[in-house]
């Protein structure tokens, strides 16, 4: 399965919503300094599962919507900045809607979000993956995933 970003919208009480639409295939974002370029892709890494984008208290933002386009039908991932939990709507057939965790733990009682991203590239199962000389194994994330584009946003 293939997936991209149809669209990114920042909200918060008070404020005008803030949306950022895209199209299949190459998107470009320019501007001038300042102008929101970076808010947008920390944005989109939040909610797969990375830090906060910004200051909720500066920019009076405070929940980031991802809506993500499939060829079987869309998904719609919304996170609160400060929350470790994303709610999901999904109309596609392999993933359910509901709360999903952001932190792997023990006390997880949702299921965990870096599945769900694994899934929409046909990983079903979550590998795992060596990580110091001595072949100790940690699961696969996400996050490891988009460093190999380079340390900007990660």
């Amino acid at each position: 399965m293939t997936f991209y970003i149809q669209k990114v919208t920042a909200t918060g009480v008070g404020k005008i919503p803030s949306t950022v639409t895209f199209e299949k295939g190459l998107n470009i974002i320019c501007g001038v300094s300042d102008s929101g370029k970076s808010g947008v892709l920390k944005s989109i890494y939040f909610l797969m599962g990375g830090d906060k984008p910004f200051d909720p208290q500066k920019t009076g933002y405070q929940q980031i919507e991802l809506i993500v386009g499939t060829t079987s039908g869309t998904l719609s991932l919304t996170r609160k900045i400060g929350k470790n939990s994303v709610e999901v709507e999904s109309h596609l057939p392999n993933i359910k809607s509901g709360i999903y965790d952001v932190k792997r733990s023990a006390n997880n009682k949702n299921p965990f979000l870096e599945k769900l991203w694994l899934k929409l590239i046909d990983i079903n199962e979550q590998p795992m993956v060596i990580k110091k000389q001595n072949f100790d194994r940690i699961h696969m994330t996400w996050k490891m995933l988009t460093s190999l584009y380079g340390p900007a946003y990660t």
